[in-house]
Parts: C-alpha cells; sequence; structure tokens
C-alpha cells in the first residue's frame, strides 16, 4: 500500500466550526528513508513550509485591516484597487495583496505594509540582523542569516543590517543617557570621621574610620524628627595609611549618583586623617 502526508491550513468560524477555507500546503508520497538525507524535511522544504503557512495565515490577517470606515470623517470607505507590498518575515519573503480603500473627503488607506506598520521589517528579522552584524562584519552576517533561510534574500544586505545596528545602538545610547541622567546628582553630602576603639592584643588600641554619603533630598522630616531615607555608608579598621577607607569613600560617593559634575559637600572636625580621606 503506498501512503502519503499532507499538510492543511483550514480557515475556519470558532464557534461554528465550519470551514471556510482549506489549503494543502504539503502533498507527498510517504517514502522509506534510505539515508540519513532522506530522514524527514530538508532544510530547503521546511522553510518552504513555513512560508506557505505565513501566505496563508498573511492573505486572511490583511482582510482583517482593511479600513471600512474613515478615520478622517468617519464615513463609509469605497474600494480603490488593489496593490502588491513587501514584507521580510524572520526567514522567508513575501509579497502581500493590500485592498485600498478612499473616502469622499479625500482619505486613501495607505499602499503598503511599510504604510499600515511603518516597516516591513518583522521585528524577529531585525532583531537578528542587529545581533548578527554586533558581532561580525555585515558581509558575514549577510551570508549567516541567507543560510539560516537556505536562500538568498536581499533584505539581508549590507545597508539594511548596517541600519538595523544603527537603530538598536541608538536606543541603547538613549537608555544609558538617560540611566546616566537618573543616577548623577548634581549635590551630595558626605561625614567622615573616625576613632580610636581599645584592643586585646598588644597595641592598646586602633584606628577605625566611617563616612556615610547621601544626597540632600534623602534628608526628611519623618513623624517631627529628620532622618536619611536613603544612604551608604562604608568603614575601615585596616592600618594601610587609609587607602581601603579611600577607595571605600570613593564607591559610596559613586553609589549614590557621584559624577564629573557633582559638587559634594564634606563634613569633619579638623583631624589629619578625616582631611586626607576627604
Amino acid at each position: 500500500m503506498s501512503t502519503g502526508l499532507r499538510i492543511i491550513v483550514e480557515h475556519y468560524d470558532m464557534k461554528s466550526g465550519e470551514i471556510i477555507e482549506s489549503t494543502a500546503i504539503a502533498d507527498e508520497e510517504l517514502c522509506k528513508a534510505t539515508t540519513l538525507k532522506e530522514f524527514g524535511y530538508l532544510h530547503i522544504e521546511q522553510i518552504e513550509i513555513i512560508k506557505k503557512l505565513q501566505d496563508v495565515k498573511l492573505s486572511q490577517q490583511i482582510i482583517l485591516n482593511t479600513v471600512s470606515i474613515c478615520p478622517k470623517c468617519n464615513n463609509k470607505t469605497h474600494k480603490d484597487g488593489k496593490v502588491k507590498s513587501t514584507f521580510h518575515a524572520a526567514l522567508t519573503d513575501h509579497a502581500i495583496t493590500l485592498q485600498r480603500t478612499r473616502c469622499k473627503c479625500g482619505w486613501h488607506s495607505p499602499m503598503s505594509i511599510e504604510g499600515i506598520f511603518g516597516s516591513d521589517v518583522h521585528p524577529d528579522l531585525l532583531q537578528k540582523q542587529a545581533i548578527q552584524g554586533s558581532c561580525q562584519s555585515y558581509d558575514k552576517s549577510k551570508a549567516f542569516l541567507n543560510a539560516e533561510s537556505a536562500c538568498y534574500r536581499p533584505i539581508n544586505n549590507h545597508s539594511q543590517i548596517m541600519r538595523a545596528v544603527n537603530k538598536v545602538s541608538q536606543a541603547l545610547e538613549t537608555l544609558r543617557k538617560n540611566a546616566e541622567a537618573t543616577l548623577c546628582a548634581p549635590e551630595l553630602i558626605a561625614t567622615v570621621d573616625g576613632g580610636h576603639i581599645k584592643s586585646r592584643g598588644e597595641a592598646r588600641s586602633f584606628e577605625a574610620m566611617v563616612a556615610t554619603v547621601y544626597r540632600p533630598e534623602s534628608l526628611k522630616s519623618i513623624n517631627g524628627r529628620n532622618e536619611i531615607t536613603d544612604k551608604t555608608t562604608v568603614a575601615s579598621a585596616k592600618d594601610d595609611a587609609q587607602a581601603t577607607m579611600k577607595q571605600l569613600f570613593l564607591a559610596a560617593c559613586i553609589t549614590q549618583g557621584m559624577a564629573i559634575k557633582s559638587t559634594v559637600t564634606c563634613l569633619a572636625d579638623g583631624a589629619d586623617n578625616c582631611r586626607e580621606i576627604a
């Protein structure tokens, strides 16, 4: 007995279960595999199945995007011919048929996928291009992306990959600048103090230093008492000419948002050790 495999996509009414349209996207005889290459679908066959699946879904989805009510005057629109538009998915490229509409007020519907969504490149593909383009040369990225799709794709060109990388880098740069602006403190208050603590060893005592850094706006009146709601405190008792304490104090200032243009007001007594740290 000879058997076959058929992959069918059905567009149906979810309430009644009625099949609106049935499309066969693959139909082949089932044969015994004599080599590993014949076992399952080839790479290019998998891509072709994905492409046909996408074509079915896209052809139905784009109908739902047809504008029947004018967004300008709320009147009913009229059909104004059909146009072809390109769409680039993660692994496949597609030609989409758009039903244009118009209104007597002069409004016309967009003529392309880019006009509807702002771009004809799917975010998944844009992400893949940006990742590859940031890790290796644009030419190598193009070759890698085309190999994934098992064919040459014009959308994976040098200029497009460069634009994808630039889009992401510009967005990241904006986020970085916003984060820096948020974290940067124009003014900080710091207190430094020290003292000697009795020791059980041969030495009678050892020196300990403490510093606290906070933003002025963190000093708030709570229940009639002034409290510092956010601060960073560091301390050291190492006998290393205050090298550790200085590093800890600097780190505390940075943690609270110290930048090049920040003003740090340091409060301390007149002891040399406090002055050295400040």
